[in-house]
């Protein structure tokens, strides 16, 4: 997989700056991008996704990749079952409804992915939204806070199902902004503080 390459990026709104010159590489496999909140993170991740433009700077390498992305905020369709929600974004629902299960089974919500996600706990809607973006056709996976919200007990099953979904074949880019170095030690990888 060909690294995305950004360099000397900067962003600023209403005359403040958010990034000032960065320059980083994202090659295959885990980064983790960490700092206190509000240094820009969730920024250049919506510069790296496309969804932000950056004042300046320029970026290579994200050319015709696929990319899946959790936002910090779950995005999920309150009146859709959990179910529908991960079938959103594929193309053909009958064809990744097993799939879909599987998932959702992994994460822990088997007796839930009927249900409505307006009638799920926080910690369950994002497990569900970490099952739709692995659901997806992807290059990148951008995750932003994946994990908040995840109590102790259930964490690490499901840093585990990023890792064996995200980054079992080994030609995929996560990038995953977490403030948890534990988080980051158990994704691996490299580790870029802004």
């Amino acid at each position: 997989m060909t690294p995305i390459v950004l360099e000397n990026i900067s962003k600023a709104y209403g005359g403040v700056g958010v990034l000032e010159r960065i320059s980083l590489t994202l090659p295959s496999g885990p980064t983790c991008l960490m700092g206190p909140s509000g240094i820009g993170k969730t920024t250049l991740a919506y510069i790296v996704a496309g969804l932000t433009a950056p004042d300046s700077g320029t970026m290579t390498g994200r050319e015709n990749k696929k990319i899946s992305l959790v936002f910090q905020e779950d995005r999920l369709l309150e009146w859709e079952s959990a179910l529908s929600n991960v079938l959103f974004v594929t193309p053909n629902a009958k064809k990744y409804a097993e799939k879909a299960k599987s998932l959702l089974t992994q994460a822990g919500l088997a007796n839930s992915m009927h249900k409505k996600a307006a009638e799920l706990s926080g910690g369950m809607k994002r497990r569900v939204a970490l099952c739709r973006a692995l659901i997806a056709n992807y290059d990148l996976l951008i995750l932003d806070e994946p994990f908040k919200g995840l109590d102790e007990e259930t964490k690490p099953g499901i840093i585990q199902m990023v890792q064996q979904h995200a980054l079992s074949t080994g030609d995929k880019i996560l990038l995953c902004i977490t403030h948890d170095p534990g988080e980051a030690d158990a994704l691996g990888g490299q580790r870029i503080h802004l």
